[in-house]
């Protein structure tokens, strides 16, 4: 219904994109009845910090134990997704929605639609898509 009243395309986000081509994707979502166009997904991203207990190394010298990483947050990956947008789309206007079950979207939160719930029901209900049409509609960027 979003797809239809709005046209949008779908950039995968969730951890499902870590195994699984944009093809793949554009399968499984069309076999749980999805209308829409998987245009990309976005990247992972870790960071890597020094372990405060490792050694000194001469210089040069790199070894994995040394270091610990660290997934980044989902609003992280979704931020590097619309920067090399923009940057292949210079001067076009991006309008977009982010509906997720988790809150790590730090500075993009007033575009996240929730779609989680206490009592554990899964995905996209018929109650998201007032608040995604609107933010779609809306909402540029």
């Amino acid at each position: 219904r979003i797809i239809e009243l709005t046209g949008a395309v779908l950039v995968v986000s969730s951890v499902w994109r870590l195994s699984r081509s944009v093809a793949r994707l554009q399968c499984i979502l069309n076999k749980q009845g999805v209308k829409g166009t998987v245009l990309d997904r976005t990247s992972r991203i870790m960071h890597s910090f020094k372990r405060d207990d490792a050694p000194e190394r001469p210089k040069g010298h790199y070894v994995l134990a040394d270091y610990r990483y660290e997934q980044a947050k989902r609003g992280e990956e979704i931020q590097e997704w619309l920067d090399d947008w923009k940057a292949l789309h210079p001067g076009e206007k991006m309008v977009f929605v982010i509906l997720d079950d988790d809150r790590d979207m730090l500075h993009l939160m007033d575009r996240l639609v929730w779609t989680g719930a206490m009592d554990c029901t899964p995905g996209l209900l018929p109650e998201h898509v007032e608040p995604v049409v609107k933010i779609l509609k809306g909402v540029t960027w």
